[in-house]
C-alpha cells in the first residue's frame, strides 16, 4: 500500500543484541510476543527482497546494560562466570555504564533494532 518513494520505519528486537545474547531465555524480549529472528543484515534482506531500498539500520537503544545489570542484582541471572561483564555492569557501573551502552548502541549491538527504507 506504500507509495514507490514512500518511507518505512520497522522495529523489532535484535536477535544479536546484548541483552538478548547475554540473558538469553532470562531476557524479557524472548517471549510469545517477539519472534525475535532479524539481526541488522536479515532486516535488511529481507526489506531488500520486499522491494525497499534500506536507508539505514540502527540499534538506537538505551537500556541493554541496564537491564542484564538489573536481572543480576535482582537475582534472576548470575554473573559468576564473566568476570569482565561482572566488571563492567557492577563494579565500575558508575564509570562504564554509559559508554558501554553508548558502544553497544554505536556498534549495532543494541538489542532495539530499527531500519529506515524507502519503497523502490
Amino acid at each position: 500500500m506504500l507509495r514507490a518513494g514512500g518511507l518505512i520505519l520497522v522495529t523489532c528486537p535484535n536477535i544479536k543484541g546484548f541483552d538478548i545474547q547475554t540473558l538469553g531465555v532470562f531476557s524479557d524480549a524472548v517471549d510469545c510476543e517477539h519472534l525475535n529472528y532479524f539481526h541488522p543484515q536479515s532486516l535488511s534482506q529481507l526489506a531488500g527482497n520486499c522491494g525497499f531500498q534500506v536507508l539505514e539500520t540502527l540499534t538506537p537503544g538505551k537500556l541493554d546494560a541496564e537491564l542484564v545489570r538489573k536481572k543480576v542484582i535482582d537475582g534472576e541471572f548470575s554473573l559468576e562466570s564473566q568476570s569482565f561483564l561482572s566488571q563492567i555492569l557492577l563494579e565500575q557501573w558508575e564509570n562504564l555504564g554509559d559508554k558501554f551502552q553508548a558502544f553497544l548502541a554505536e556498534n549495532g549491538l543494541s538489542s532495539h533494532l530499527w531500519l529506515v527504507a524507502r519503497k523502490v
